[in-house]
């Protein structure tokens, strides 16, 4: 995919570098790509990242196009939240890995969404990702484009979540770094080592009955299993946690991502999704 600038009398000067990251808004991940995996170009010709701008030169940047032709389309079905040129937006269902494993071949969202564009070369490039069992908003770029300038980092997930005890405040900001624990799956805080971590919660109903309270979390960074681990940390772990609480046959963790605010990639819109809550939350609210 390619994209086009026709320099004007303000980056008149600049270098090649310098105009993509202040003027076209490219990350340096983005700019990198560009640089190493696809093409940069001013007036049809290939040029370096410190080449200068003149008013009225044409850059084009291009984005190599790949195929994920490891992934088998299996025909599963898509709750479709939102789709155009460049992203696509579905809510996931419980038990669906994000990516292909060992285990899981053909069960996953991505062998859903190869089927879904099966007529299409497509690569899939998932830009947020849930666990397993956790369900609700997942974003995918449908080009390389959309992928690269994603901005991870100012888009804002909510969730939804039951959760066991009594909190300690009605709402709080949790501000507790976070460590790989030993194995490669459980996380621990660790305020010596960990990476900076912070949730923000607010509790909106409470069953005081079953000892569960609703609560709407918003996760500030991204870390893995952050709002497990946190919300086990104050003493209120999610419900059926097996992993940072108590685990219940028959049972799964109930976590939603209800909400994803971002800038649109190519556009800059502000877009708000939003995924319906499952009817296994539905529990909570029966005495």
């Amino acid at each position: 995919m390619k994209e086009k600038y026709i320099i004007d009398k303000e980056a008149d000067g600049l270098d090649v570098k310098t105009f993509l990251r202040q003027k076209a808004g490219y990350s340096a991940r983005t700019f990198k790509s560009a640089k190493f995996d696809g093409s940069i170009k001013v007036n049809g010709k290939a040029v370096f990242s410190n080449h200068k701008l003149s008013c009225g030169d044409v850059l084009e940047t291009e984005f190599p196009e790949k195929t994920s032709d490891d992934i088998k389309p299996v025909n599963i079905p898509l709750d479709i939240i939102y789709e155009d040129d460049d992203i696509l937006a579905v809510n996931k269902p419980c038990g669906m890995p994000v990516h292909p494993s060992f285990r899981h071949h053909e069960d996953t969202l991505a062998n859903a969404v190869m089927y879904y564009y099966k007529e299409k070369p497509f690569a899939y490039r998932v830009l947020t990702r849930l666990d397993a069992d956790t369900t609700g908003v997942v974003i995918i770029a449908k080009n390389a484009l959309s992928a690269a300038k994603f901005d991870h980092k100012h888009a804002k997930k909510t969730y939804a979540a039951i959760c066991t005890g009594t909190p300690p405040q009605k709402s709080d900001r949790i501000e507790a770094p976070i460590a790989r624990d030993e194995g490669v799956i459980k996380r621990k805080v660790d305020f010596e080592k960990g990476k900076t971590a912070v949730t923000e919660y607010k509790v909106i109903s409470e069953n005081k009955k079953k000892n569960l309270f609703l609560a709407e979390i918003h996760p500030v960074t991204g870390r893995t299993h952050q709002i497990r681990l946190h919300m086990s940390y104050i003493g209120c772990p999610l419900y059926a946690d097996f992993l940072y609480g108590n685990e219940i046959k028959g049972e799964r963790t109930r976590l939603h991502c209800k909400t994803v605010e971002f800038r649109h990639p190519l556009t800059d819109e502000t877009i708000t999704l939003n995924a319906q809550i499952p009817k296994d939350f539905d529990f909570y609210f029966e005495n």
